[in-house]
C-alpha cells in the first residue's frame, strides 16, 4: 500500500505542475498574399487582381481573455503597381475588406513592353516601419499589339 501511495506521489509530482501551468494558444498568422488572373495577358487588356491575408497585425500568441483579431485590422491602405525595368505604375487604391480580403479589376497598361512584369501590392501599415511590398510573382505580356490604349494609367479604387 505504501508503494502504491509512493508511485502515485511520484508521478502526480513528476506531470502534476505540467498539467497546472497556463500555456497560451497559439495561433498561426499567415502573410498577405497577392495574385493576378491570368498571368498572361496583352498591353490593354483586363486582370483581376485579389489579395488575401491583409491584416495590419499579427497576434500569433493569444492569451485567455485576449479578443484580438488574429490579423488586427484589415489594412486601410493599400497600392498594386506593375513594375518593369525599376519602374512603377499604380493602378489600383484601396482597402482590405473584413475578411482580410479584396479583389479589383485594373486594365494593363499599353506602356508596359511585351516580356516579363510583376505586380507588387504594398501594404502602408501605421506604426510599422515602412511599407511591406508583396510580390504576385512573375507575370508576362505578350508581343499583341495593345487592346486599349489610353493616354493616362487610370487608378481604380476598390474596398470598403
Amino acid at each position: 500500500m505504501v508503494r502504491r501511495l509512493a508511485v502515485v506521489l511520484v508521478v502526480v509530482g513528476a506531470f502534476g505542475p505540467v498539467g497546472l501551468g497556463a500555456v497560451p494558444a497559439g495561433a498561426s498568422c499567415v502573410g498577405p498574399r497577392v495574385t493576378v488572373v491570368p498571368a498572361e495577358f496583352a498591353r490593354g487588356d483586363r486582370v483581376t487582381i485579389s489579395g488575401q491575408f491583409w491584416g495590419d497585425a499579427c497576434n500569433d500568441m493569444r492569451f485567455p481573455g485576449q479578443n484580438d483579431p488574429v490579423l488586427g485590422d484589415p489594412v486601410a491602405k493599400i497600392t498594386t503597381n506593375f513594375v518593369q525595368g525599376g519602374i512603377r505604375i499604380p493602378v489600383a487604391r484601396g482597402a482590405a475588406d473584413k475578411r482580410y480580403e479584396f479583389e479589383v479589376l485594373v486594365r494593363v497598361p499599353a506602356s508596359l513592353a511585351p516580356g516579363s512584369v510583376d505586380l507588387m501590392a504594398t501594404g502602408h501599415f501605421l506604426g510599422n516601419d515602412g511599407d511591406n511590398d508583396v510580390p504576385a510573382g512573375r507575370l508576362r505580356i505578350t508581343d499583341a499589339v495593345p487592346t486599349h490604349v489610353a493616354r493616362k494609367v487610370k487608378v481604380v479604387n476598390f474596398g470598403p
